[in-house]
C-alpha cells in the first residue's frame, strides 16, 4: 500500500472552504423550501377565502335573479374563473365538464337547461 499523502495547508483550506460553501448552499435551499411552503399555504388560504366569497356572491345573485333565466344563463356564460373555459362549447357541455371536475356549477342552471333544450344547446356567450 502506498502511504497516505498529507494535504498541504492550502489544500486543507480549499477543502474546508468547499465544505463550508456546500453547507451554506444546503441551508439556503432549506430556507427557500420553508419560505415556499409558507407562501403556498398563504396563497391557498387566500384562495379558499376568495372562493367562499365568490360562492356567497353567487348565491346572492341567484337569489335576486331567480326568475330571470336569461340573466342566470348569462352569468354562467361569463363566469370563467369558477367553471372553466367557455369558447366554442355548448352550455350543457360546459356545465357537465364543470360538474365532473368538481367545480360545483349551479344546479339552477342545469334545471333551466333541462326544461329548455334550446338554451342547453346554445354556445356560451361572452358578449
Amino acid at each position: 500500500m502506498a502511504p497516505k499523502k498529507e494535504m498541504s495547508k492550502d489544500e486543507r483550506k480549499r477543502k474546508q472552504q468547499e465544505l463550508t460553501e456546500a453547507a451554506e448552499q444546503r441551508n439556503k435551499t432549506k430556507k427557500f423550501e420553508t419560505m415556499f411552503k409558507e407562501d403556498m399555504k398563504a396563497v391557498y388560504a387566500i384562495f379558499c377565502e376568495t372562493e367562499k366569497d365568490e360562492k356567497k356572491q353567487e348565491a346572492r345573485f341567484f337569489e335576486i335573479f331567480d326568475n330571470d333565466e336569461e340573466e342566470l344563463l348569462t352569468y354562467f356564460d361569463r363566469n370563467r374563473t369558477m367553471y372553466g373555459p367557455l369558447h366554442g362549447i355548448k352550455r350543457i357541455t360546459r356545465w357537465k365538464r364543470a360538474d365532473s371536475l368538481g367545480l360545483d356549477p349551479p344546479q339552477r342552471i342545469k334545471e333551466i337547461m333541462d326544461t329548455n333544450k334550446a338554451e342547453a344547446d346554445k354556445i356560451c356567450r361572452t358578449d
